[in-house]
């Protein structure tokens, strides 16, 4: 039998069980491997998952690791509330009572803790200005022309964050129009090799017209590009009546093709199925072979594999 770490998840932002934003919380983790922490947070799939470790600075009461289902953060906001909670919870006892230091990728971060109720103080941030490519890129992904943006600034507290001035509110309202009209399903993706690679996903807008083009980088889920596009012949066949019809989105169907394979997606497409779509799923395995699932969206299920 193997070895067991103390779980917990932690709904934050809520005092109601599953109306939270969800963080996963792993105790005693310096036993693990980098590697083997961001296995565990593959596998939980939630936006952030913690580990707990020794403090290496003598003023902290724990060190924090904070994964995404891709990469390691320094420090993320919502992870550093839950995980307040979980360790208390754990039976942690603060050096100060009413405070809590914690240890992470940006330093030492102060939380005071209320009851429940947990607040800390933001690290210092850094930042500089977007790049000609960010601040076009960003423009076009809303919509507006470059030159309407009267300022940018790219702003790092551990996660980034590009932010930007319009020329005025009316603007605003509208690209927030334009990103609304935006929403909808994913529809194909593929991963690119190259220097760096990413990966490529296609998104098809709600009233089926049009497409929005994200390349992505893999490492740590930042959008490198976005273009949009006409929908073309090439998707005029999938309805967006079909996609909101399936049980299972794209995404789910990777995530089945992986576990059913024990390999890594490469490239994912969407077909029309009835009145619901089927997904083909190519994955690269270990041995350099490639195979092929195929999975139902209207139940999620593996309808073809080779």
């Amino acid at each position: 039998m193997g070895e067991r770490l103390t779980f917990r998840q932690v709904d934050v932002f809520t005092g109601v069980p599953f109306k939270g934003n969800p963080v996963a919380v792993v105790h005693d983790a310096d036993r693990l491997a980098t590697e083997q922490m961001q296995e565990i947070a593959r596998w939980t799939n939630l936006s952030e998952t913690t580990f707990v470790c020794a403090p290496s600075d003598e003023r902290a009461d724990y060190r924090l690791r904070i994964f995404t289902p891709a990469s390691e953060l320094p420090f993320a906001g919502h992870p550093t509330v839950g995980s307040a909670h979980a360790v208390l919870r754990g039976g942690l006892r603060p050096r100060t009572p009413g405070r809590l230091v914690q240890e992470c990728g940006k330093g030492l971060i102060t939380l005071r803790v209320e009851g429940e109720r947990v607040f800390f103080e933001l690290p210092r941030p850094s930042l500089r200005d977007p790049t000609v490519e960010e601040w076009a890129a960003s423009a076009e992904s809303l919509g507006i022309p470059p030159d309407e943006v009267v300022a940018g600034a790219v702003i790092d507290v551990g996660p980034v964050w590009l932010t930007m001035q319009l020329a005025d509110a009316d603007l605003v309202i509208s690209s927030g129009g334009e990103v609304d009209e935006w929403l909808g399903d994913a529809i194909d993706a593929s991963y690119k090799t190259g220097t760096p690679g990413l990966y490529d996903i296609k998104i098809l807008s709600r009233d089926g017209k049009k497409l929005l083009d994200f390349q992505v980088n893999p490492d740590n889920g930042r959008v490198l590009k976005a273009t949009r596009e006409r929908a073309g012949k090439l998707f005029t066949h999938i309805k967006p009546a079909d996609l909101q019809s399936a049980q299972t989105p794209l995404k789910g169907a990777i995530k089945t093709a992986e576990a059913q394979t024990g390999g890594k997606a490469v490239v994912a497409d969407t077909d029309r199925q009835g009145d619901s779509v089927k997904y083909t799923v190519k994955v690269a395995m270990t041995d350099g072979t490639m195979q092929t699932i195929k999975v139902n969206g209207a139940d999620g299920r593996v309808a073809m594999a080779k």
